[in-house]
Order: structure tokens, then sequence, then C-alpha cells
């Protein structure tokens, strides 16, 4: 918008910026449709220890159900979409119902004159054109009022103008799409009148225009001959009809559509990585209550653990009791406590927090069955992999459910998880 504003608005390009911004109103919708993806390898050393989270079950805990602010807002701007679309629709019969009651003939092929006594005439609806009978076509007045709304119709305005009031009905929250349409409308201005003054005396036609300018139109799908803005259309009278640079203005729209599709278009992301995390992310809460609950029961006493604030983003916490059973929680608060036997040993390594429990009445935490594990499409344990380092691997890809029996079979119904290593 900001290419039109600057290069293309009040110059005499008429049809190419009748075309351009009606391009603009479309590309807007389609181009955030195409995506093109650029991989990009993360080394976060916490990809595989993530892994055992997702597939770790424990007892789920219910939460209150909050309001979805999200979903009444989406109700919201679909109600008003569908009230501007009825709206739309009764124009559209007011019209319809206006032709029926005036007389009217068709001229050849091209267009229907209906003879109306309305003030806010003539204006044009597709090939139907609305005269006032007080307007006399054997003017010089009057037959440049009359090629302009010829005009109208041979140049199919009206179906620009139902395409962006459509849009509107489903971008109305959007203040570029009111611009582009009112910019529109302009245009369909211009190209009307430098067909009506064409080779013409445009003093008079000026002069009606400034005596005539009335106010709100009623029946906005049409196109109306005295509801623009006047002072832009007289300016254009006297603008020059080659400004300067008009070729290397119009060429500026290539290199500005390249970066539009780029932004619009590329996405950069962490391979495969953000769905694992959110993965994650929905298990922790429920394998934080079942880990707090069930670390240990001994009277003893508890273990609390606050995270820095640089290892806040994700922390580990592994209690592990004399038989060598792990329960696994992940800190995302700011603290967590653990019930656990007496006398624990911490150790911090890394982004890992180490509980064991040297006592026997700890209780063990529940652990679901375990996925697949596949390394360069070979089937290998858990343990081996465990023995990776987060730098050897390439990608990781999780299949569940459906997805996962189709390929791998019965043995799957727990997950695969697909790790591909650098060669």
């Amino acid at each position: 918008m900001a290419y039109y504003w600057f290069a293309l608005r009040d110059k005499q390009f008429h049809q190419y910026n009748r075309f351009y911004l009606l391009f603009a109103a479309a590309g807007s919708m389609l181009l955030p449709l195409i995506q093109i993806e650029w991989f990009v390898q993360s080394h976060n050393a916490t990809a595989v220890k993530l892994m055992q989270v997702i597939y770790t079950t424990g007892t789920h805990t219910y939460m209150p159900v909050a309001v979805n602010w999200w979903y009444m807002l989406v109700i919201a701007i679909t109600t008003v979409s569908l009230l501007m679309l009825l709206k739309q629709t009764v124009g559209m019969l007011k019209l319809k119902r206006l032709k029926q009651r005036y007389p009217h003939n068709r001229y050849s092929q091209e267009f229907l004159f209906i003879e109306t006594d309305l003030p806010q005439a003539p204006f044009t609806f597709f090939d139907w054109l609305f005269w006032r009978n007080d307007l006399d076509t054997g003017t010089e007045t009057g037959k440049q009022i009359l090629l302009h709304e010829i005009t109208h119709i041979q140049q199919k305005h009206t179906w620009d103008k139902l395409f962006m009031r459509i849009t509107l009905c489903f971008y109305w929250m959007n203040p570029f799409f009111w611009l582009l349409q009112r910019e529109l409308y302009m245009v369909h201005e211009f190209i009307a009148d430098n067909r009506a003054i064409a080779n013409k005396d445009a003093g008079a036609f000026a002069a009606m225009l400034l005596n005539s300018s009335l106010g709100k139109f009623p029946y906005p799908i049409a196109q109306p001959f005295f509801y623009s803005p006047i002072k832009r259309r007289l300016t254009m009278f006297t603008t020059s009809k080659q400004p300067r640079y008009s070729y290397a203005r119009r060429m500026m729209a290539l290199p500005v559509t390249g970066i539009i599709v780029l932004l619009f278009a590329v996405r950069v992301k962490a391979e495969h990585l953000q769905q694992l995390n959110k993965a994650a992310q929905t298990s922790t809460h429920a394998e934080q209550q079942d880990t707090t609950k069930k670390a240990g029961t001994s009277k003893a006493g508890k273990a609390t653990f606050t995270a820095e604030p640089q290892q806040r983003k994700s922390v580990t916490i592994k209690v592990r009791s004399a038989g060598e059973k792990e329960a696994t929680t992940i800190l995302n608060a700011d603290t967590v406590t653990i019930e656990s036997a007496a006398q624990n040993k911490v150790v911090l390594t890394g982004e890992v927090v180490m509980v064991k429990a040297t006592g026997t009445s700890a209780k063990k935490a529940k652990t679901g069955p375990e996925p697949l594990y596949y390394i360069d499409d070979v089937l290998v344990t858990k343990a081996d992999m465990e023995a990776l380092t987060p730098n050897s691997i390439e990608s990781i890809n999780v299949l569940k459910d459906s997805e996962a029996t189709s390929r791998y079979g019965a043995a799957a119904a727990n997950g695969v998880i697909l790790i591909y290593t650098k060669k």
C-alpha cells in the first residue's frame, strides 16, 4: 500500500492502478496460504531428554473450565461478517425493486436504460443505468454524464465493487482493505471521467460536478455519479497525462511484489523441535503432579527446588530411589516441591537435577509403555537412544496412534521415535 500511495496514487495510470489494487486485495488473502519452509538444524541439548516426557503417563489433574475468550472473539467476528453479508444482499434486492418500479428500455445489448425521478441518479449497477428524468441527454453536459456512466458499464466496474465489498464482509477488521476499497472506487471515477471529457471541454463538466455534489449515497454497491470526492476528480482534470518516470513507477511493483511474497511465504523453523516442545509442555503439568505426590511418602521431609532465572526455561528433575527406579518431572514454575525419603542427595548436572533417595519407603512413579526407538531406520533400545549425544542428531520425528501402527505394525501402538544421525 505504501508503494501505491507514493508512486501511483493520483497519477494517470488508471487502468494499471485498478488492477494493482485488485491484485493487492486478492494477494493479501492468498499469499499467506503459500508457505516455503527453510529447515535449520537446532542443537538444543534437551531434545532427547524431552522425549522421555512425551510418553510418560501419570495421574491427570482436572482443571476447572475457563472461559475461552478466543472462541468468543471468533463468534463475534463471524456474527459481524454475517450481518454485513445480509446488508449487502438487502442492498442488491433494493436495486432490483427499483428496476421493477420504473420504466426501462434496453439499448442494443450494452445496457438497460431506466428512467427514474430519484435525486440520487444517475448511477449504474452491472448493465443497469438509472437515469434522472430532469437530465437532458441532448445537451453537451448530459452527453458527458451519459458517456461517464456507460464507461462504468463497459469497464465492468460493478464486479470490482462487488469483489471488494464481499472481501470486506470477511476482513472488515483490517483497515487496509477499507483503504483499498476507497482508492479503487476513486480510480473507477478517474477512468470514467477521462472517457467523458476526452477531446472535449472539461470546464463545463467540472463546474457541473462542483455544483452537484451531494451527501451520502444510499446504494453503496452501485456506481454513483455525484457522490465521490469532488476535489480529487477536479484535480485529475489538470494532471499531466504523461507523468515523469511513469515506466519506472510501474516497474517498481516487481521488487515490491517479490518482497511481499517472501515476507508472507517464508517460514524458518527448527527442525521438528517446535512440535516436540509443544508435546512436552502438554504433558508436563500432569507429570509434575504425579511425581510430586508419589516420589516419596515417608515423614522424613520434602525437597524443594527453585530454578535460577537462566534455568527457568526448562529444568528436568529425576527422583531416583534405592532400587534405581526413576520418576521424571519438568520444573517450569519458579519452585517445585517433591516429597521423598530421608537424606536425599541432590546433584545439579547442567539442566538436570538428580535426586537420589536413600530410604526404601518411597513409592515409584508410574510410567506408561515405552515407544519403539529407531536410529537410522534400525530398531534399538531406549538405552541406545539415551547414549546418543545431541550434537550427533540430525533430525527427530515422532509418530503416534494410527500413523505409527500403519507403518510399524501393532508393536508400535505406543508410538515410534525416529532418529536420524549426522553422516
